[in-house]
């Protein structure tokens, strides 16, 4: 594990651990969901609107790992 933080280092990678990797994004990003209309036209057609129980966006909302690496 010591080589391998090294290796990373020595190549400009920072570590982010996954629970900072999931919490909530709220700046403009576009990820593939939003280009997926027969996704969301389906979801909305079993009943989920993209909220959870408590009025929350839910799974459906963004997260920085969407922000960065939706893409990759």
């Amino acid at each position: 594990m010591t080589w391998l933080d090294e290796v990373c280092t020595a190549a400009g990678c920072v570590f982010v651990p996954l629970d900072v990797l999931l919490e909530p994004y709220y700046g403009p990003t576009r990820t593939l969901v939003d280009e997926d209309r027969i996704l969301v036209e389906t979801l909305a057609a079993l009943g989920h609107d993209g909220e959870d129980e408590d009025g929350e966006d839910g799974d459906m909302r963004a997260v920085w790992a969407d922000r960065y690496f939706d893409y990759v």
